[in-house]
């Protein structure tokens, strides 16, 4: 049986599509498999030296050279989208390893981002989502009442 190979990316766009799921029905679990999901991508991917993650895992068969991709082509750079959501982490449960990591891919590559932007469109969003403030936004009453909006 061939072994699977497994990509930062996959790692990230389902830990992303968890969050989306927790943000919507508030269901620990999927925020839960979320973060569990992303701390074993770190696990496996991470570049501790350089910052970044790795296109294979360190359980991979070894090569000469683990690449690492940071442009971002037709789909997302695997660490684009890993940045991402570890924003999104470091918003939701305050960490500051999980900001930590993201900023390590994105401020060494500012630079390039600027100068190509067709290049960086997933990781320029990420880092729009880095620099802003985050909203938050809290609902107070009983959850079998129907929702009015106050404005």
């Amino acid at each position: 049986m061939a072994s699977q190979v497994r990509l930062p990316e996959d790692y990230a766009f389902l830990a992303d599509g968890l969050l989306a799921l927790y943000e919507a029905r508030f269901h620990p679990h999927w925020f839960v498999d979320a973060r569990r999901l992303m701390d074993e991508a770190i696990t496996l991917f991470a570049d501790e030296q350089n910052g970044g993650f790795f296109d294979t895992g360190s359980d991979a068969e070894a090569l000469v050279s683990r690449p690492k991709d940071i442009m971002d082509n037709a789909t997302p750079a695997g660490n684009s989208v890993v940045a991402d959501v570890l924003l999104h982490l470091a918003a939701l449960t305050g960490e500051e390893s999980y900001r930590q990591r993201a900023d390590d891919y994105l401020q060494p590559i500012a630079d390039v981002m600027v100068q190509h932007p067709q290049a960086f469109g997933y990781a320029l969003s990420a880092l729009d989502f880095a620099i802003s403030p985050v909203k938050e936004l809290a609902i107070i009453g009983d959850l079998r009442e129907p929702i009015r909006a106050i404005c």
